[in-house]
Parts: C-alpha cells; sequence; structure tokens
C-alpha cells in the first residue's frame, strides 16, 4: 500500500510544490492532492512509478514497509 506521508515527505525535502510534482511526474494535480491526503488509497502502479521517478526514488521507498 501506498504511503502518502512519504510522498509529501520527499516531495517538502525537495522543496517541490504539488504544481512542481504534477508537472514532472506528468500526474493530475488533482490526483497527487488525493493521494497526499490519503483519500486515494491505490492510484495504480503507473503513477506510484511515475511520483517515484519526479521524485528520485524508488517504487518501493513510496510504500507501507
Amino acid at each position: 500500500m501506498l504511503d502518502n506521508n512519504k510522498i509529501r515527505a520527499l516531495r517538502t525535502k525537495r522543496n517541490m510544490t504539488l504544481e512542481d510534482l504534477s508537472r514532472k511526474s506528468e500526474v493530475g494535480y488533482f490526483t497527487l492532492q488525493r493521494i497526499e491526503t490519503g483519500y486515494t488509497k491505490d492510484p495504480g502502479i503507473n503513477n506510484i512509478a511515475r511520483i517515484a521517478k519526479a521524485l528520485q526514488t524508488k517504487v518501493d521507498d513510496l510504500l507501507i514497509s
């Protein structure tokens, strides 16, 4: 399962806004917003892979361990 807190933490650590992450990952702004707030629990592997790439991390780092 995706860890929305890890995404937010990595994004802020890299001084990125949701808009920045949206542009870089090509995942919609509102989709990212829903992921970070925990509203969307399973955004799909393609979106997770895009987010991980944009945050320069591995998919595994975004999952709850």
